[in-house]
């Protein structure tokens, strides 16, 4: 993505798609336009109810407490409510496989830096501003998340670092350098295919970071040549993982470690117990977790890649690369703050306990090469 520009061109763009006027994009496959606003928003909406039947979490949690507590008096009562929960369950599978099934179908599927540089180069030409997170959250109606969220994901990046150089892949802006301080800036490797993200890392370090406009797959760095490589919210968008993460095995040094922050498809969608169920059995069987590979981009009529992300998937993955080897694959969440009140910090260590942690939104990935 491109990097955020003046107010007066954001107005522009909110301006632009409130008027809903649909701006053609010529791609090599098949014609699509970006989306207006509303359009943006119902995407939005339907990636959250995707995670969940049609009872909301809090009545899930009421109706699971009622089964319990009926239990005992009116068995045949209990039943009653847990037969709900059973169907909330199948309504759940059900929109989930057919929501997935129409993605996975969709066309056109943008995979090469081509494509996304063909999507921004359409936003310029039309007198758009290229959509950033801050456009989504906006979408999304969470302008109010907190800062420590996001402050939490690249702080425990910056946490596995011990020395030498680190290449950052996808790294944006480049902030887990000059706002989060993973180590000396020139130490710091930043890859990107955004060439104006990739300039503010340069200003903000005074030049002193190494910028590098290139994709995962194919990074145009030495063999050998960097101490650890950091991927975060970046290896799930790309079209070919394995191919990827051969690259970083050879760019890496040996004892050099690989930090991979991405989605986890064990992770807890909904408080349905027979969801719960499911999960317990998906730790082995990873086939009934109904893990997304692709989705609808935002905002173009696009699909885009977003895997959900396995132990047994990076398992594989490793097995294809020499003398890499999985040290250690953790859930997260980053919903909690182990520095906030005192509820967010029992519940921070709560997600920590074993078994419990994989339930977590994110998977904490650490590779190391022998």
């Amino acid at each position: 993505m491109s990097v955020r520009t003046p107010d007066r061109a954001d107005s522009l763009m909110s301006e632009s798609i409130d008027r809903g006027e649909p701006c053609p994009i010529r791609m090599k496959t098949k014609r699509i336009r970006i989306k207006t606003k509303d359009e943006a928003r119902r995407t939005i909406q339907e990636a959250f109810i995707i995670d969940r039947g049609f009872l909301s979490k809090r009545l899930t949690v009421l109706v699971v407490l009622c089964a319990l507590g009926l239990y005992p008096f009116t068995p045949l009562g209990s039943l009653g409510l847990i037969s709900l929960l059973a169907v909330d369950y199948a309504w759940f599978v059900f929109r989930r496989r057919r929501i997935l099934r129409r993605y996975e179908a969709g066309e056109p599927r943008l995979k090469t830096p081509a494509d996304f540089q063909a999507v921004a180069e359409e936003f310029k030409g039309s007198g758009l501003v290229e959509p950033s997170m801050s456009d989504w959250h906006e979408a999304a109606g969470l302008d109010g998340t907190p800062s420590w969220r996001e402050d939490l994901r690249y702080r425990v990046a910056a946490s596995c670092y011990r020395s030498g150089v680190v290449l950052d892949v996808g790294c944006g802006d480049g902030r887990l350098c000059w706002r989060y301080h993973i180590c000396d800036p020139a130490d710091y490797i930043g890859v990107d295919i955004a060439p104006g993200l990739l300039h503010r890392l340069w200003l903000e370090t005074k030049g002193q970071a190494r910028t590098v406009v290139a994709v995962a797959e194919d990074l145009g760095l030495p063999d050998q040549s960097v101490d650890m490589i950091i991927c975060s919210e970046a290896f799930e968008h790309l079209p070919d993982p394995v191919t990827a993460l051969a690259e970083f095995n050879r760019v890496l040094k040996c004892q050099g470690r690989i930090v991979i922050q991405s989605p986890n498809a064990l992770r807890l969608r909904n408080f349905n117990p027979f969801h719960l169920l499911s999960l317990v059995f998906g730790y082995w069987c990873p086939w009934v977790l109904l893990a997304k590979v692709v989705h609808a981009n935002t905002f173009v009529e696009a699909v885009t890649y977003h895997w959900d992300f396995t132990r047994q998937d990076f398992a594989k993955y490793v097995r294809t690369c020499p003398r890499l080897r999985v040290e250690s694959i953790k859930g997260a969440t980053y919903r909690f703050n182990p520095e906030g009140s005192l509820s967010h910090r029992l519940c921070a260590r709560f997600f920590r306990f074993p078994v419990i942690h994989w339930l977590g939104g994110d998977l904490i990935v650490l590779l190391k090469k022998d």
